[in-house]
């Protein structure tokens, strides 16, 4: 399963996707992968949230990003649960088009290695926003 959560920065979508990580922890037996940027939000996530600060590894790209999810995973076949929160700030290029061929490559990945993917990024753009409705939704 893939989850989406778009909307205008400022917006608490960081709040969000660390309460719900923090809720998942308890009810899981694998583990659950925190990306973000830089360590800013670490203290806020339970410990035993395996927590990944990809400025350390200069993700330039939807392409650079999906690849090191395999390569994560691969790795380590006990990962359960993937968040991504600042898709857009890990890029630090703002979210466009090329977006739907990447939700479509992590949903079959998602499906492929019964991982669940939630993803946050700042989105301005109505098209974007209402061409992934399909991963949106319910939080």
């Amino acid at each position: 399963m893939v989850k989406l959560l778009l909307g205008e920065a400022g917006s608490g979508k960081t709040k969000l996707m660390i309460a719900k990580a923090n809720e998942m922890i308890t009810n899981i037996k694998g583990e659950l992968v925190y990306m973000e940027l830089t360590s800013k939000h670490a203290s806020q996530l339970h410990m035993n949230i395996r927590c990944v600060f990809t400025e350390e590894y200069s993700l330039d790209s939807l392409a650079s990003v999906y690849g090191f999810l395999c390569g994560l995973t691969s790795a380590n076949h006990d990962v359960e649960i993937i968040f991504i929160d600042g898709l857009d700030q890990i890029l630090h290029a703002e979210i466009d088009s090329v977006i739907f061929e990447f939700m479509n490559l992590v949903n079959d990945f998602s499906v492929k290695n019964s991982i669940d993917v939630f993803i946050s990024a700042s989105a301005d753009s109505k098209e974007i926003i209402d061409g992934l409705g399909k991963y949106t939704g319910d939080f």
